[in-house]
């Protein structure tokens, strides 16, 4: 009578086990299911985000291109007009120039506006040196080329005086105007002159 009670003890253990195995197997597989579930909404996610990043990225890479055409043809419109109001600059200096009555001997003497006169200066002398060696112009040819020795003159010692206080800044900016002018090697040899001064 023991054995056979025994065997049924063993029997309902091993139900119990079986059953409480299987109850955990459907909770692992449960499980599964629900991270498998997490898993793919991960993906579809992250696909989503990947795609949606790749859109932007198009659109921006667009975007830029079309400023980068807008600036190109403001660009190209802006020239032509600047070089007509530059062209207009230079007849109204040139007229008064060529007028023997129109004292221009005080012309170009603010040095707030030294930038402007050594670009209305050089261009003013480029024109008169294609104008031909006539009386009429003779007058007019001297008086801008004393002008432009006294500008050209004024942005060296500009030059100077920024080499001296070490700015670069502006010493970038007058060596630019003299590249116009007839000085600018002199300007050069004058900086490679106090440089080995101070090696």
């Amino acid at each position: 009578g023991k054995f056979r009670q025994a065997m049924l003890i063993l029997q309902d253990y091993q139900v119990q086990t079986e059953q409480n195995i299987k109850h955990l197997e459907e909770l692992c597989e449960k499980e599964r299911n629900t991270w498998s579930n997490s898993v793919a909404q991960l993906e579809e996610l992250y696909q989503s985000t990947y795609t949606g990043q790749q859109e932007l990225e198009m659109r921006i890479s667009v975007i830029s291109t079309k400023v980068i055409q807008i600036g190109h043809q403001l660009e190209s419109k802006s020239n032509p007009r600047q070089q007509l109001v530059d062209a207009r600059t230079t007849a109204k200096y040139l007229e008064r120039f060529l007028d023997a009555n129109d004292d221009v001997s005080l012309m170009f003497q603010d040095a707030s506006k030294l930038e402007q006169a050594a670009h209305i200066i050089h261009q003013l002398y480029n024109v008169l040196q294609e104008l031909p060696d006539e009386a009429k112009f003779t007058d007019a040819k001297t008086k801008v080329k004393d002008r432009y020795m006294a500008i050209e003159e004024e942005l060296l010692l500009e030059f100077s005086r920024a080499q001296v206080r070490n700015d670069k800044k502006a010493m970038k900016k007058y060596i630019k105007l003299l590249s116009k002018f007839k000085g600018h090697n002199d300007c050069i040899q004058n900086f490679i002159t106090d440089c080995l001064k101070v090696c």
